[in-house]
């Protein structure tokens, strides 16, 4: 089991829930503790009842989350616990299909600050790309897919067989009897636009196939200067990738190739999780694969 990946972008910073005043308690000394030895300041947001989000403005991805809870249903033996779930945990106590293995659990407050501390950071692009990878790819996919059934409609064959041949044979007979002869208005726009969808199917497979995608994800979207980390992806390898393999090349974004910069200016006003032809996919407002 892979730890669930989210999006910063996919909470609500509104969300309200009533929590204990044990989780409200700890919240605000975390806040305090990543001011001191974190560096930049942390938000948290209610996730449940018992549960918050830790995140910072800026970044893709949360840090974590915090929960105080009993992990087990054994309430009259098991005490209540500040847990920590967080990517960069691997708790051998438990096999790693069970959500818990990405958390850490003590009933001492101090040691779970000290636990938040420790383990509570978003995702680099490198681990960003190694979850969604796939994800991209699978948008274009969809997109192509989409292509293919309109480009293949039962409309589109009935067309071909009965509207298309009846308006042929039509001209056809006013040819031969030298009679005024022009192709409907209609049925060029039909034809056209089938004609036009077969074309841009055929792009877009190529498109996707290309092993040209590349990667651009913002380092810090609160510094003065605007800093990227760009790495170029095969398609053929994004269903089974490692981010690992690639090569990560960090640069300001005012420095980037002119196409490239360009390319993700345009993604920039599309939603999230979204596909465009001839460019690419928005992962996040962050974070894009580009076609070059």
């Amino acid at each position: 089991m892979s730890y669930d990946f989210e999006r910063n972008s996919d909470i609500d910073p509104n969300a309200y829930f009533e929590q204990p005043v044990h989780l409200l308690d700890f919240l605000a000394e975390l806040k305090v503790a990543f001011a001191k030895y974190g560096g930049e300041p942390i938000i948290t947001t209610p996730k449940g009842s018992r549960s918050s989000w830790v995140w910072r403005k800026g970044d893709i991805t949360p840090m974590g989350t915090v929960q105080f809870s009993r992990p087990t249903s054994d309430h009259e033996n098991d005490p209540w616990r500040y847990i920590i779930f967080a990517h960069t945990i691997r708790n051998a106590r438990y096999a790693d299909y069970n959500p818990q293995y990405y958390s850490v659990a003590t009933t001492d407050k101090a040691k779970a600050i000290k636990n938040a501390l420790k383990y509570l950071r978003p995702m680099n692009n490198t681990e960003i790309v190694n979850e969604t990878g796939a994800e991209a790819f699978g948008a274009a996919k969809v997109y192509v897919r989409g292509l293919t059934r309109e480009a293949s409609t039962v409309e589109f064959r009935a067309f071909q067989t009965t509207s298309l041949d009846a308006e042929l044979k039509r001209l056809l007979l006013a040819k031969f009897r030298d009679e005024p002869h022009t192709f409907s208005q209609d049925m060029h726009v039909k034809l056209t636009n089938y004609i036009h969808t077969a074309h841009e199917e055929a792009e877009a497979t190529q498109d996707i196939q290309s092993k040209k995608w590349v990667y651009v994800g913002l380092v810090n979207k609160t510094a003065e200067v605007l800093y990227v980390d760009v790495a170029k992806i095969s398609s053929d390898t994004m269903n089974r990738f490692s981010a690992r393999d690639v090569t990560w090349e960090r640069m300001r974004m005012d420095e980037m190739p002119s196409e490239l910069r360009g390319k993700v200016a345009s993604m920039s006003i599309v939603e999230n999780k979204r596909y465009v032809h001839g460019l690419g996919y928005r992962l996040d407002e962050g974070a894009f694969y580009v076609l070059s």
